[in-house]
């Protein structure tokens, strides 16, 4: 009798790893000084949303959703400038930015030769409106998906990770996680015994006080070779 051949798997991050929305917080920042009417120069404003933003990043506990931290992080940029501003008008724009992202230009490429070899898990840290509408906006379908509202943690919270390994239910040595933010991905991969691949589309160095991830790539054509030497 022949052995099936155990599932492999890819986890995949899904922001700055499938789809580019670098662009986002900034046209976001310049649509709301605009809306508001603010004597504020827009990257000012961005510059001091994006730090807010940060402050606030991944470090909900209790959990909090996604934009909820915008909406906070938003409050706290108007208080900055002394200016009472529309918060949810606000977020409402940043969100539908978000929704609107579109996939870098070799996602299509890789999903074709990797997507049947492997199984692929999305592992976002993202609310699930967003994400299913990114997904259905770029006609992009996974065999599973993760985001940190179905598991109330963010990456890089190992609840996150041993929630996406419980639920594609397989040996952690078959499983690899790729991803191009070095604490969200790659740390919090690590963390758990899982293979980290690190995406560094943007020619960055990694952290030396980090764990260290398992194999650097710089596209996704790269990743789909490393991958398909042993499928």
């Amino acid at each position: 009798m022949s052995r099936h051949k155990r599932a492999k798997w890819i986890t995949l991050d899904a922001f700055g790893t499938l789809f580019d929305f670098r662009h986002v917080l900034r046209e976001a920042a310049e649509r709301v000084v605009d809306r508001e009417g603010l004597e504020v120069d827009p990257e000012e404003f961005y510059t001091t949303w994006r730090e807010n933003s940060r402050a606030q990043e991944w470090n909900s506990d209790p959990y909090k959703k996604l934009s909820d931290w915008f909406a906070e992080s938003l409050q706290t940029t108007f208080e900055h400038f002394n200016h009472h501003g529309k918060v949810e008008k606000g977020v409402n724009i940043n969100l539908s930015l978000i929704r609107e992202v579109k996939p870098y230009p070799d996602v299509e490429a890789f999903l074709e030769k990797v997507h049947g070899p492997y199984k692929i898990c999305v592992l976002s840290n993202v609310d699930n409106q967003e994400l299913h509408k990114v997904l259905f906006n770029n006609k992009l379908q996974f065999d599973a998906i993760v985001t940190s509202e179905i598991v109330q943690a963010y990456k890089p919270s190992k609840k996150i990770f041993d929630a996406a390994l419980s639920f594609i239910d397989t040996q952690i040595e078959d499983v690899v996680h790729v991803g191009d933010s070095p604490v969200q991905d790659i740390a919090g991969a690590k963390q758990v015994g899982m293979q980290a691949y690190w995406l560094n589309r943007h020619n960055k160095d990694f952290p030396a006080n980090l764990p260290q991830p398992d194999k650097i790539v710089t596209n996704l054509n790269e990743l789909a070779g490393q991958l398909m030497q042993n499928p």
